[in-house]
């Protein structure tokens, strides 16, 4: 079975699709054949068997009619009449003529009945020469009377042997065409039935191709379809199993599964990476704290600083008036001290 595996999906679907074109070929050359041999069997039995029961009747019918016809002639002395008569009766003894070789070409393949058919033939030309060789030579004389002795004698056995004859032939025939017509039936059964049972088994070849054309080919399909439906939703922890097979499903599902691999050795690099970069934001934000903490005593000695910039400038200010007042009483002391020597002068 691996083979059929390994083969492209192209060779595949012709194989089973030519199977079953192969099968219906098969169903119609069957039924061609089966209807082929019972339209055959049907032409052969309405167009010989029947046939020679038509024939045969005609002949019956023409004998009696050439029967009648010779009664007719001799109770009538119409001249006229006579030869109307005589006219119709070598036409149907013409129709006879050639009815029988037609009947025997029929009857070729059943010595029987053919046998029969030569044994009526046979009392019916004697018959005929005793009609066109004595009778007829006789009414065409006048000598009805001789005429009427041979027709209501001699001729009137042999009239009632080709009847008995005629009449058996016909049994005969219709009974073997019957028969024909039920091997005919019997035939058309058994081909109907092959037809059935052809038509049968390339219904159930036709539905294991199926199935195993869905097998080998849609199944894994639907597998790799589930698959990619999961993996859509964000579950990228399924995994596809992988069939040893060297078609196009199979390389498909190796490709997909291949994929599945690289994505999750992918997701799982980025989450490392997310991972080393917590790590690293983790470190910023302790190095950030530290450093707003700096901030924060930085901003605090500043202040103090200020503080400490303010008193020493309000120092400076006091200290700026004391120096003037310093100065000021300095100067007066200078001026009282000049006032002195100048009065240590004038005391002096």
């Amino acid at each position: 079975m691996n083979w059929f595996l390994d083969m492209s999906t192209r060779a595949k679907l012709f194989i089973g699709f030519g199977a079953m074109v192969v099968l219906l070929a098969v169903m119609a050359v069957t039924a061609y054949w089966g209807i082929t041999e019972v339209v055959v069997s049907e032409k052969q039995l309405y167009e010989e068997e029947f046939g020679v029961v038509m024939r045969l009747k005609d002949i019956h019918a023409n004998q009696n009619g050439i029967r009648e016809g010779m009664l007719a002639i001799i109770l009538t002395n119409d001249r006229r009449a006579i030869n109307g008569i005589l006219q119709d009766v070598e036409a149907r003894a013409k129709a006879v003529d050639e009815a029988l070789p037609v009947i025997r070409r029929a009857l070729r393949n059943d010595a029987q009945i053919l046998a029969m058919v030569d044994e009526f033939d046979r009392v019916r030309r004697s018959f005929e020469d005793i009609r066109t060789k004595e009778i007829v030579p006789l009414l065409m004389a006048g000598k009805t009377e001789e005429a009427k002795k041979i027709v209501l004698g001699p001729q009137a056995e042999r009239n009632r042997q080709m009847h008995i004859m005629a009449n058996k032939l016909v049994d005969e025939t219709v009974a073997n065409a019957m028969e024909h017509l039920r091997r005919s039936e019997a035939r058309a059964d058994q081909q109907a039935g092959i037809s059935l049972a052809v038509g049968l088994g390339a219904v159930v070849i036709g539905i294991v191709l199926v199935l195993i054309l869905t097998r080998i080919i849609a199944t894994p399909l639907n597998r790799i379809s589930a698959v990619a439906a999961q993996v859509a939703t964000g579950d990228l922890t399924v995994k596809l199993p992988v069939e040893e097979r060297r078609d196009e499903v199979g390389t498909l599902g190796k490709t997909f599964s291949g994929m599945l691999a690289n994505v999750g050795s992918m997701i799982q690099e980025v989450a490392e990476g997310i991972t080393v970069l917590a790590s690293a934001a983790s470190e910023i934000m302790a190095s950030t704290s530290q450093v707003a903490s700096g901030a924060t005593e930085t901003a605090a000695a500043v202040s103090e600083t200020t503080t400490t910039v303010e008193e020493v400038k309000q120092t400076a200010q006091v200290t700026s008036v004391k120096a003037r007042s310093v100065s000021e009483a300095a100067q007066k002391a200078v001026q009282v001290s000049q006032g002195g020597r100048r009065a240590v002068d004038e005391s002096v």
